[in-house]
């Protein structure tokens, strides 16, 4: 196929000076040969052969890059005649280092002068979840602009005519594809070469951790009957409750009204004699009682006094008993039961660190190259923890409510969750373009060839007839004559080819779970589908995680969800109350009852029966504070900690990865 094509390259003052077919097709500098060539990921370069006009010390060579030399030139081109088309504006980056030879080369660069400007809008503009999501890059690592290609599975790309900058998929052009018939490109410029298989899996690890914090309070409260627990014994405001907790306020009431009452008993008595004769006395009884609720103890007599006097006698000798009187002492007792009720306001500082553990297997679904079982290429994405995600980033806390129990199972935790995705994913679709296939397409179709596009080849020795694949490279090389050969002019594209089955991932909806939709307002995000499975561009699905927190269940946020099924790790429990006290205690003081003085010498030891009967009361107190010790009131109960730490296995499931049949190898 016969062509005629010009060169040109026009000098220009900056990169603002836009193309103009009729003053910039000029050779300000002569072109013998060149080379222009753009590869994946790098700005459009060209390499120019050109003569060394040498003129004493005034060498142009040694000042391109001086002070009022231009540095930008367009470099365009025209086809049979018609004007000319830009290829690049370019800015001269590289002179020659051997000034005196007769040709020089020199180096442009398509690099836009505000290219890092336009790097860092872009950059800010694709910095949206889930593709971008912070908690889980190293602050120090976030002013980095390329890390936002390890989700988007794409390379910059900078158009060499316009400088402007744009994300280019790996896989798919997004400027469309352009096709090549087999009458399209030279027949000897074709070539298929199969790179490093591509990945079967890869397995991501990640840990997300947050403290969960909450303040507030709870009330509690108990009622004790005992004959130890004392209201004087139970906590003050101030006091620790447990790991996390402190009483703000306290309300203890006691049951406790002990009086001592005079009891004073009147009664006659009348003694009918032998002879007939009568005697009445009256007789008053009096003596001091405590009163109050408690066990009372049986007297023991440890004195006792009487007086009596009796007439002359008569004639006959005989006397009568005119007056009698008796004095006793005794020691009695009551041991006090204290009925007390305490309520209280418990306020809680919870603290407690959390972490979630996110682990799965994205398989990609492709052609194999491996033959042997187990050659299979897998990778291991892992090291993937979050910062403290009750704090902010960004000026936002991503967990949101710190009160939370869970971060996986919200919204922002499922944006997570896809970010982890798109990571596997990039590396899936990144190593799954194994084929390379370099063609040599007619020069007329140059300006087809951008690297934001994917091309199509048509040609019987490709299996199945035709392969679509990203364009990732293009070179277009003039080379100078020599004496035997005339210019030569060659055109060469390479695109990448995926080597996968093709297909999609359906979305299911799933079944509701927890609340139905009608209950929750549109800006709830706990509403959670059993079975569902949502997409990313219909190449891989997954089930947003449904799961219980491995945690004590206490719950900060809903209404009333602090309870005494939830607050207490062990629950109140009162130990020997009063009722059970009193099974021991009764049969005990029984025993010490001692109504009268015997008559009689007293016990060894003793000088008389007062004494003995005083060492029995001291032995009688003494048994009773003995057996009370050993029957003291515990109020037992432990709340949870508000400093524990939990963590949680957060089962995920994937689908499959679809991956774009660009080439079918197993065609014949």
């Amino acid at each position: 196929m016969s062509v005629s094509a010009v060169w040109y390259l026009a000098w220009v003052d900056d990169d603002a000076v836009a193309f103009d077919p009729a003053v910039h097709n000029v050779q300000d500098t002569e072109l013998l040969g060149f080379t222009f060539s753009q590869r994946e990921g790098e700005f459009a370069t060209l390499r120019l052969l050109t003569r060394n006009p040498i003129s004493g010390l005034s060498n142009w060579a040694l000042g391109l890059l001086g002070p009022g030399r231009k540095r930008w030139a367009w470099f365009s081109w025209g086809l049979n005649g018609a004007a000319p088309s830009p290829l690049a504006l370019l800015r001269l980056v590289g002179v020659p280092t051997d000034v005196f030879l007769a040709t020089v080369t020199l180096d442009f660069s398509a690099r836009p002068s505000d290219f890092n400007e336009q790097k860092a809008a872009l950059n800010d503009a694709l910095r949206v979840l889930p593709y971008w999501d912070p908690v889980f890059i190293d602050e120090q690592k976030r002013e980095n602009m390329d890390i936002i290609l390890d989700t988007y599975a794409g390379v910059w790309y900078v158009d060499p005519v316009t400088h402007e900058i744009s994300l280019s998929d790996l896989l798919l052009g997004e400027d469309g594809a352009q096709v090549f018939q087999i009458n399209e490109h030279a027949a000897d410029g074709l070539q298929l070469t199969i790179g490093d298989p591509p990945l079967s899996s890869v397995t991501v690890d990640a840990e997300i951790a947050w403290t969960q914090r909450a303040v507030g309070s709870i009330s509690m409260g108990f009622t004790s009957s005992s004959y130890t627990l004392k209201a004087d014994a139970f906590p003050k405001v101030g006091a620790s409750m447990g790991d996390g907790w402190k009483i703000l306020g306290a309300a203890v009431s006691a049951d406790q009204a002990f009086e001592t009452k005079t009891v004073q008993t009147d009664y006659t008595l009348n003694i009918d004699w032998w002879d007939g004769q009568k005697t009445t006395s009256n007789i008053k009884k009096s003596h001091d009682s405590v009163v109050g609720p408690g066990l009372p103890l049986p007297p023991i007599i440890t004195d006792s006094q009487q007086d009596a006097t009796y007439s002359k006698p008569d004639s006959s000798g005989h006397i009568e008993l005119t007056s009698w009187s008796q004095s006793q002492t005794w020691s009695t007792g009551l041991i006090p039961r204290y009925v007390v009720s305490a309520g209280y306001t418990v306020g809680y500082d919870a603290k407690r660190p959390f972490t979630e553990h996110v682990t799965f297997v994205l398989t990609a679904d492709v052609q194999p190259l491996a033959t042997l079982p187990g050659d299979d290429e897998t990778m291991r994405i892992d090291g993937l923890n979050t910062a403290d995600l009750s704090e902010p980033i960004d000026g936002v806390p991503p967990i949101g409510d710190p009160r939370r129990r869970s971060y996986m199972t919200q919204a922002r935790g499922e944006d997570s969750l896809q970010y982890l995705i798109l990571l596997a994913r990039a590396q899936l679709r990144k190593r799954a373009r194994a084929v390379e296939i370099s063609f040599a397409p007619f020069l007329t179709r140059l300006e087809d060839l951008k690297l934001n596009r994917s091309a199509q080849v048509f040609d019987w020795r490709i299996p199945g007839g035709n392969a679509i694949g990203k364009i990732i490279s293009f070179s277009l090389t003039l080379t100078p004559p020599t004496d035997d050969d005339a210019v030569n002019v060659g055109l060469e594209c390479t695109i990448g080819c995926t080597i996968g089955n093709g297909g999609t991932v359906s979305a299911v909806g799933g079944e509701e779970e927890y609340v139905d939709d009608e209950y929750i307002d549109a800006d709830q995000d706990y509403q959670q589908y059993d079975g569902a499975v949502l997409t990313f561009d219909d190449e891989v699905g997954f089930t947003p995680p449904l799961f219980a927190p491995n945690d004590d269940g206490m719950d900060f946020i809903t209404p009333f969800g602090l309870n005494d099924a939830s607050v207490f790790e062990v629950p109140i429990s009162i130990h020997s109350v009063a009722n059970d006290q009193i099974e021991h205690l009764e049969p005990s003081a029984g025993t010490w009852a001692a109504p009268g003085l015997p008559i009689g010498p007293p016990p060894g030891g003793f000088n008389t029966w007062q004494e003995a009967r005083q060492a029995m009361v001291q032995d009688r107190n003494n048994m009773m504070k003995a057996l009370l010790s050993n029957l003291e009131t515990e109020i037992s109960f432990k709340l949870k900690s508000m400093s524990a730490d939990f963590s949680t296995e957060v089962p995920i499931t994937v689908t499959q990865l679809k991956i774009p049949q660009m080439i079918n190898l197993a065609a014949t």
